[in-house]
């Protein structure tokens, strides 16, 4: 895997990792000592060693027990990515002190944070008034690159917010508008972030055997992709007849990863547009993604019949197959989104929605912790991942654990 610059932590670690809660405000809910003991815990069971936090002013800085909110994951071994909300566009960047404050407190662990400028360039929420303009493009990557200089100036790495689509044409006018920005990339002093949703659709998509061949369901193979939510609607309404008949009529066995820029298999096209640009691949993380419960194939209107709507044991068992799987090269993969504080999202990892579902493999109510967690869990990283020197520390940890034990 490729990591940013001064951005591969000297303890043993992992390239799992969640994003955290849509507040940007943690402190306040991180301050309830229990609450926040419970949460590392369990992320630090499923092997975590990333999360994307908020910052909106300096709320990251913000302490609670006396340290501040990033401080409190990486005592822990799990390393913040920053992604920056104090500047709507198009207004320039203005969070550089946040960045020095920051860069001081990642000193201290022998790494550099990345701080993420701007979410989803795109998006009306990023837009004063929400109102994008027709030029936002060129509005936007102007500001970005402006602040990129900021932040690395500041000390910092500088994410590239993923607009979603159109790679060619913003790796292509950075290098025409900033050589200086993509020599940083190829430094690793900046890196792409990528939000890659699987929108009910498997990891290898376009490429998997629906999509290429229209492998129709049978029904005893019908009601084992529904699992364990197969009598609770939505999944109760879905249609055998209707799948098989969408899969049949758009089965392409000549479909390929270059077919597809909506899905986790998009960071192919990523790579492959800054290839083409540049040369070389960028660092990349990703800082959203993944699946969630009840989500239906494909986007907007243009839904996808062939693939039953999502279910909380497909973004465990999906989620693990991404993180097993060494050939995107991302450094951190950080689903959307773990919420143990509040109490009004629920996309899978834990909650009370779905509390009562019986795990059919299991035999045990779901419960406060959906499926992922004990799928994680379950299943640490193999440590050939790991580099000889991580090896060693935690060949000594496990050393130590056992005689603890004794």
């Amino acid at each position: 895997m490729n990591y940013p610059y001064e951005g591969k932590p000297g303890w043993p670690h992992t390239n799992r990792g969640v994003h955290m809660h849509p507040s940007p405000y943690l402190a306040a809910y991180m301050r309830d000592s229990q609450k926040r003991a419970e949460m590392l815990e369990r992320l630090k069971r499923m092997h975590l060693s990333w999360v994307v936090v908020l910052n909106a002013g300096d709320s990251a800085l913000e302490k609670a027990d006396g340290k501040p909110v990033v401080e409190h994951f990486m005592g822990q071994g799990i390393v913040p990515i920053v992604r920056d909300m104090t500047t709507l566009l198009p207004r320039s960047f203005h969070g550089e002190g946040v960045v020095r404050c920051l860069v001081d407190i990642y000193r201290g662990y022998g790494l550099r944070p990345t701080v993420i400028a701007w979410n989803e360039p795109g998006d009306t929420r990023e837009w004063v008034g929400g109102k994008v303009p027709k030029q936002w493009r060129e509005t936007f990557l102007t500001l970005w690159i402006d602040a990129a200089r900021k932040i690395i100036n500041a000390g910092g790495n500088a994410g590239f917010p993923d607009p979603l689509f159109d790679w060619p044409w913003f790796f292509e006018n950075l290098a025409r508008l900033a050589p200086d920005l993509v020599e940083e990339f190829r430094q690793g002093r900046a890196v792409f972030t990528a939000h890659l949703y699987g929108k009910a659709r498997p990891p290898d998509y376009p490429e998997d055997d629906v999509s290429r061949y229209g492998t129709p369901l049978i029904p005893e193979g019908f009601r084992a992709e529904l699992n364990d939510v197969a009598d609770l609607p939505p999944w109760n309404q879905l249609n055998l007849e209707r799948i098989n008949a969408a899969r049949k009529r758009l089965a392409d066995p000549n479909k390929t990863w270059r077919d597809d820029t909506t899905c986790f298999g998009a960071w192919r096209n990523i790579y492959d547009a800054a290839e083409k640009a540049w040369g070389f691949r960028p660092v990349m993380a990703m800082t959203e993604g993944g699946w969630v419960p009840n989500d239906p194939a494909g986007s907007g209107p243009d839904s996808d019949e062939r693939y039953v709507a999502s279910t909380p044991k497909h973004v465990a068992r999906w989620t693990l197959q991404i993180m097993q799987d060494s050939r995107h090269e991302m450094y951190a993969l950080c689903p959307w989104i773990y919420d143990g504080l509040h109490t009004w999202w629920d996309n899978g990892w834990v909650g009370s929605h779905f509390a009562s579902v019986v795990d059919g493999e299991t035999g045990q109510k779901y419960g406060y912790e959906k499926p992922v967690v004990r799928y994680l869990a379950e299943n640490p990283p193999s440590l050939t991942t790991l580099q000889p020197r991580d090896l060693l520390l935690q060949s000594k940890q496990l050393i130590e654990e056992a005689i603890g034990s004794l």
